[in-house]
């Protein structure tokens, strides 16, 4: 099942539980979601993985939340893995919920079924991933990803920068990260442009320029070949979200 979900702002909902397990996009602003698992801030473009009966409460953002949601009776998969609360931040993650969301637009069994088992092994993935300290000068390096502001990097010049060898900084980085520094700058402006659609009177050529991308055109290529759509679909979602 798909749904949309629209939160004012400084909504807050007190610890509850839900009968149906969760797989949910946030189109638009964020909120902070505490359960057992501790306190995580939930922004534009993040994946969260919920399993049913997971206590948790919700604390929405100044700007309130658009959230699209997939509910299923239990998050299958293939292996018989216990699926587990995760908030996944990768493109990769986002690109698999958007896929899902169209299997279920189109009633495709098999596909859902594939998406629901690749979600629940990206939570698997992202849970090891957490358990993992990077070194200062890969954090930092992160950062400077994203306060740049840009969806392009030069790899051998950052990795210059930060005293290590190109290869051994992108392996560490997909290693902590869980996706390649590329991936990551591109991630993030695909997440400002998120932020930006529903800004009214604002097209897709300045929200390029805002978000980081070259132009409109960039922004386009990087949208379908991360995420498999184009802005303008991506878009379209979040608008009927807000709706």
């Amino acid at each position: 099942m798909r749904y949309h979900r629209q939160y004012a702002p400084l909504t807050q909902m007190a610890s509850h539980r839900d009968d149906l397990s969760h797989v949910t996009l946030v189109m638009a602003g964020g909120f902070l979601e505490e359960s057992s698992n501790g306190s995580c801030l939930v922004r534009v473009g993040d994946v969260l993985i919920k399993p049913r009966d997971t206590a948790h409460s919700n604390h929405f953002a100044h700007e309130g939340a658009a959230l699209l949601c997939l509910t299923f009776p239990q998050i299958p998969s293939e292996k018989g893995e216990t699926p587990q609360w995760a908030c996944l931040r990768t493109a990769a993650s986002m690109r698999l919920a958007l896929e899902l969301t169209e299997a279920i637009r189109h009633e495709d069994e098999a596909r859902i079924a594939q998406g629901q088992a690749c979600l629940l092994a990206e939570g698997m993935g992202a849970a090891q991933v957490a358990r993992r300290s990077p070194p200062r000068w890969l954090s930092r390096l992160k950062d400077e990803l994203t306060e740049s502001g840009l969806a392009e990097v030069d790899v051998a010049s950052r990795a210059e920068a930060a005293g290590v060898h190109p290869v051994h900084a992108s392996r560490l980085f997909r290693r902590h990260f869980g996706e390649s520094i590329t991936a990551y700058a591109q991630n993030q402006s695909i997440r400002r442009a998120m932020a930006q659609f529903g800004k009214k009177r604002r097209g897709l050529g300045r929200i390029a320029q805002i978000a980081g991308f070259y132009d409109q055109s960039h922004m386009c290529r990087v949208f379908r070949q991360q995420l498999g759509l184009a802005p303008g679909r991506v878009q379209a979602l979040g608008e009927a979200v807000a709706s």
